[in-house]
């Protein structure tokens, strides 16, 4: 048997200036979007086609 894994997890407060707090939104927005957008398109070939969409 192996060595047992060890963990460890830091944790950082960040405070951002109002800009970086815009910066910080714009981006999860995006993201969001993007995850959202690629789901719905998942979703509509499947429905339509009975196949998955692979990502690569």
């Amino acid at each position: 048997m192996g060595m047992p894994m060890s963990h460890s997890a830091y944790k950082f407060k960040i405070e951002p200036d109002e800009m970086q707090k815009e910066t910080i939104l714009q981006t999860l927005s995006l993201c969001r979007w993007l995850y959202n957008t690629a789901l719905e398109q998942r979703i509509y070939e499947y429905k339509t086609h009975k196949q998955t969409l692979k990502c690569t």
